[in-house]
């Protein structure tokens, strides 16, 4: 579950749009995660804080992935190549180390998960007796 105050950034970077597009000026923040999607293989598309490299992505596409990286600096976006891109990028504007997207199970899921078990298992048992012991 991602907090209250997410900000999520979205960006579509057409074919022919290389270059850096920045997302927030030397305002400390905490990245919760990022999802990249290409048109093709030739291009690359980049996470930068500063001038470290937080994701690389030289592939076709990257699902969603949690993180929770503090960056201090230019936070931004560089692509080369030319093939269309679509980014996005959940962060928080401010530094927050203790901040995680797990999810937490409710007392109900956990309760119907429980119980789907238990028939689970009472179908597995009742194949194995049925099919495996002899019956006279």
């Amino acid at each position: 579950m991602l907090p209250k105050d997410t900000i999520t950034y979205t960006l579509h970077i057409p074919s022919q749009g290389q270059g850096e597009y920045i997302i927030t000026q030397n305002k400390p923040l905490t990245i919760l995660g990022a999802s990249f999607t290409q048109s093709g293989i030739s291009s690359e598309t980049k996470l930068v804080c500063g001038t470290s490299e937080i994701f690389d992505n030289f592939a076709k596409d990257i699902s969603y992935f949690e993180a929770n990286i503090i960056c201090n600096d230019v936070f931004k976006i560089v692509k080369t190549g030319n093939d269309e891109a679509m980014i996005l990028v959940n962060y928080i504007p401010y530094v927050d180390t203790a901040t995680t997207t797990n999810k937490s199970f409710t007392y109900g899921e956990i309760l119907t998960n429980y119980f789907l078990f238990i028939i689970m298992v009472a179908c597995v048992f009742g194949f194995i007796i049925n099919h495996f012991i002899k019956r006279k």
